[in-house]
């Protein structure tokens, strides 16, 4: 097991401070190979709406992914209103991809949100400088007893807290 620590050791000696130092292909010819700076990575949040007119939204599924710059979903939060107090439910698998389809249902009787309503907060990690673009798509919207609704999705950044 020593000389396990003994080798790894050696091998970080080896290492110069703009990259790794290697031996070229020519006998004791040596050269720098430089070791690439991780891109910068930022996390924010993304907010998934979901606007129901008039009609109270019971049972709303969409489906969101980036189509621009290098993002990973990393979680899934809740929505602002009391009947979504729960996150909605996802396919953890999927959302490795920069796509996931989120889902919920209320059965509350009367305190249903109306109008304009943050169903979804997405956790994002966003690496490199170009602006992320999201995609989202609605896929079923529907009030008390399965009545579908004409609804529109939107997302929008939002700030991480």
């Amino acid at each position: 097991m020593r000389w396990c620590w003994l080798v790894v050791a050696v091998l970080l000696m080896g290492i110069g401070g703009s990259g790794f130092r290697v031996q070229g292909a020519d006998a004791g010819e040596e050269k720098t190979v430089p070791v690439p700076v991780s891109d910068r990575v930022r996390f924010g949040v993304v907010d998934v709406f979901v606007d129901s007119g008039g009609d109270g939204l019971a049972v709303w599924q969409v489906e969101m992914k980036a189509v621009a710059g290098d993002v990973k979903i990393v979680g899934i939060e809740s929505g602002g209103h009391a009947a979504y107090k729960e996150p909605p439910f996802y396919d953890p698998a999927a959302m490795m991809g920069g796509r996931v389809i989120l889902g919920a249902y209320s059965l509350e009787d009367e305190a249903l949100p109306t109008g304009k309503t943050r169903v979804a907060r997405v956790h994002v990690r966003v690496g490199g400088d170009a602006k992320p673009e999201y995609e989202v798509k609605l896929v079923v919207a529907a009030a008390k007893a399965g009545k579908p609704i004409a609804a529109k999705v939107m997302v929008a950044e939002g700030e991480g807290q």
